[in-house]
């Protein structure tokens, strides 16, 4: 018996040691992909000629912004790489499974395209913001009602 209880405590601090090296991977990660869209952003979409700048009063909040897109993307690019394995354990059907891991990775990686491509839209492109719009907003939508389904039904199953 006591070895029992030896063994599960050397399992559990295992287990933690495994959990903190894969929260600082996470960590690192995240950071590098964050930089690396802080540094790319604005050469990637560059500002169309005559495009109109905010007010400097509302330039540290549209920056706020930005660095939130590019933690959340570099958050994304995380979830890609250990996202999929925490959502099979859930132990759905394949089709949602697959689904619930790429709307998740969605949902937190293309906030820095779609605020980037808003930003170089040139004043009056209407049809151009449009595209922008039901390419995000509805996938966005979409996503989001499949991790809801994906949620329902794991915590549907957990109450039994």
């Amino acid at each position: 018996m006591q070895s029992d209880a030896n063994g599960a405590a050397v399992r559990q601090e295992r287990s933690s040691e495994s959990r903190g090296g894969r929260i600082v991977g996470i960590a690192i990660v995240t950071l590098v992909f964050a930089l690396v869209t802080m540094a790319l952003g604005q050469k990637i979409w560059t500002a169309p000629p005559g495009a109109s700048a905010p007010p400097a009063g509302f330039v540290p909040f549209f920056i706020v912004l930005e660095l939130a897109s590019d933690v959340l993307f570099g958050l994304g690019v995380s979830f890609v790489i250990v996202g999929y394995g925490l959502v099979a354990r859930a132990r759905q059907p394949l089709w949602l499974t697959y689904a619930t891991y790429v709307s998740i990775a969605w949902l937190m990686l293309s906030w820095w395209p779609h605020g980037n491509l808003h930003r170089v839209t040139p004043v009056g492109a209407w049809d151009r913001l449009l595209y922008i719009d039901y390419g995000f907003h509805l996938s966005l939508m979409v996503g989001t009602a499949i991790v809801a389904l994906f949620f329902i039904r794991v915590l549907s199953a957990v109450r039994g």
